[in-house]
């Protein structure tokens, strides 16, 4: 499972201890698993490649706006709320579109709001610092939080050997992003 997907799925996971699982499968886990992995597809399918986790909580807030009881949600219940969060999002998405994605990124940097990770690691963090968008202190601030965020997410093994990995990759890209700006 990549980055995004343990990142909602931890979002998931935590707002689902709120609820009782449906009560034809509270004494099934496999069953209860089934239904939380089911859950879980839908965020994916419908969750934004960035700025994936502040929309995963709205739309688990929408669907509890509309749920009747205490128990885990329907995939059609959950689905319904995400369907209708992306009719919305056309609307600013048609903005979106004309506008330069590492100018929105870095407006959002300079605003303190969340990222996606591919902009504070990798190519594109590269090249939003080399066109002086933003700074590496300002990344290295962003970098900081991920990794909190992580730790306390997956705990602290897991998050050192994802940063490392992030890191690594990171680096790897520093000379491709290099070679790419110079021709």
């Amino acid at each position: 499972m990549n980055f995004r997907n343990e990142e909602i799925a931890a979002v998931l996971r935590r707002w689902l201890e709120r609820f009782s699982p449906p009560a034809s499968i509270k004494d099934n886990p496999r069953a209860a698993q089934d239904s939380a992995d089911a859950l879980l597809r839908i965020l994916l399918k419908y969750a934004p490649p960035a700025d994936y986790v502040p929309w995963a909580h709205r739309a688990l807030d929408q669907t509890e706006v509309q749920m009747k009881t205490r128990a885990w949600p329907t995939v059609h219940e959950l689905g319904a709320a995400c369907i209708n969060m992306r009719k919305d999002e056309p609307k600013r998405g048609e903005a979106a579109q004309t506008a330069d994605p590492f100018e929105a990124a870095a407006r959002r940097i300079h605003n303190g709001d969340a990222v996606g990770d591919m902009w504070i690691y990798g190519h594109h963090a590269h090249e939003i610092v080399n066109r002086g968008l933003v700074t590496e202190a300002q990344l290295q601030g962003y970098r900081s939080g991920l990794f909190f965020q992580m730790k306390n997410a997956w705990g602290e093994d897991t998050a050192v050997a994802a940063e490392a990995e992030f890191r690594r990759r990171h680096a790897a890209s520093a000379p491709i992003y290099e070679r790419v700006g110079a021709a």
